[in-house]
């Protein structure tokens, strides 16, 4: 299972590399910017979401949208527990 969030910060040009370099250590992608917000995505476990959201805790959070979990049966009989191991060693 895994979730999406969207998450709208508060950032001027001065902050953007910062919050764009914190962004893609989580492998997350901007998805909208303006020149006062920078809007995110993020996937995947919720304690990786919440990692993230601690991360922005200087910055002001002005939105946050999240789908809960969700998921699928893997048609391919993937072992998940492995699955997750693999994750966890890229991270």
């Amino acid at each position: 299972s895994r979730e999406l969030m969207l998450i709208k910060v508060k950032c001027g040009p001065k902050e953007r590399q910062e919050l764009m370099a914190i962004s893609e250590i989580f492998r997350c992608k901007v998805c909208d910017i303006s020149k006062s917000t920078v809007t995110i995505e993020i996937q995947g476990k919720w304690a990786k979401m919440a990692a993230f959201q601690e991360m922005l805790g200087d910055y002001c959070i002005l939105e946050v949208a999240r789908t809960g979990r969700i998921a699928l049966r893997r048609e391919s009989r993937v072992d998940t527990k492995f699955l997750e191991q693999l994750e966890t060693k890229s991270l």
